[in-house]
């Protein structure tokens, strides 16, 4: 990639024309910017600081939290390996696209690591880049409503402009809006600080391996059956029991947990 004497303005403006898909029934696809802000969130929280993008639980996890804001316009469930690999083809080449054991990808079923571009990298790990990228994306691929869903997340200064103006009329559903942005950036926090862990059985959530989403299922509390630490006591088998993060019970390391991931490991 050819060096940049102002690789801030350059970045800002890559970032200013993504190539996102676009139809008359849904608008801009939010699948790249979503992709984006969830990287930058990694990236500001430490979980990333090689430059190495890793399509694992917490950018999952993350960019789910993020679709629930844009859900009402898409009305479908995201492909999330889609963007993860789609950023690094030619015109928008944000970064560049490998398997799991290293070798180049040339598929999204096969891209599980990407090497951000070096120059955008030094520039992300800056917050005054990572404000100005956020507020870049926020305004340029969302409508009005997911904005303001997306700026109370963020802790973004809503845009000034009449469709903002107009929801503004409308208070309640407004602060409807916000309320929802804010209590995305919970769950968010929430579950990466239990880096995803049940509290009860230790076993952590990793993603699946295969390009198959499957929708969440519901989960049962733990019985006396269920894999415990010793000294565990049999929690109780109704309704009460005691929940992960997740809201989800987790059972055997051979079964499938909610959102399509699967029991990686148990924490020791």
């Amino acid at each position: 990639m050819k060096a940049d004497s102002n690789p801030a303005g350059h970045w800002l403006g890559k970032l200013a024309n993504l190539n996102a898909a676009r139809t008359p029934e849904r608008g801009i696809a939010p699948h790249k910017p979503l992709m984006l802000l969830t990287v930058i969130d990694l990236i500001e929280a430490g979980d990333i600081t090689d430059g190495w993008v890793k399509y694992d639980v917490r950018l999952v996890s993350r960019f789910r939290d993020y679709w629930e804001l844009v859900r009402e316009r898409q009305r479908n469930q995201p492909d999330i390996t889609m963007p993860f690999h789609a950023l690094g083809g030619d015109q928008d080449r944000i970064w560049e696209r490998f398997t799991a054991d290293g070798s180049p990808s040339l598929a999204k079923a096969t891209t599980r690591l990407c090497s951000l571009a070096s120059d955008l990298f030094t520039c992300l790990r800056n917050s005054e880049f990572r404000f100005k990228a956020r507020e870049t994306l926020v305004t340029l691929y969302f409508i009005a409503k997911e904005q303001v869903m997306l700026c109370a997340r963020l802790a973004l200064p809503v845009p000034k402009t009449a469709e903002i103006a107009a929801l503004r009329e409308q208070a309640e559903e407004f602060k409807v809006s916000q309320k929802k942005g804010r209590d995305s950036r919970f769950k968010s926090d929430v579950l990466g600080g239990y880096y995803f862990t049940c509290a009860l059985t230790g076993y952590r959530l990793d993603t699946e391996t295969t390009s198959t989403r499957k929708p969440p299922r519901s989960c049962k509390p733990l019985t006396s059956t269920n894999t415990r630490s010793p000294g565990m006591t049999t929690p109780a088998t109704d309704s009460r029991s005691p929940r992960t993060p997740t809201g989800c019970s987790i059972r055997d390391s051979g079964r499938q947990s909610p959102r399509g991931m699967s029991i990686l490991s148990r924490s020791q």
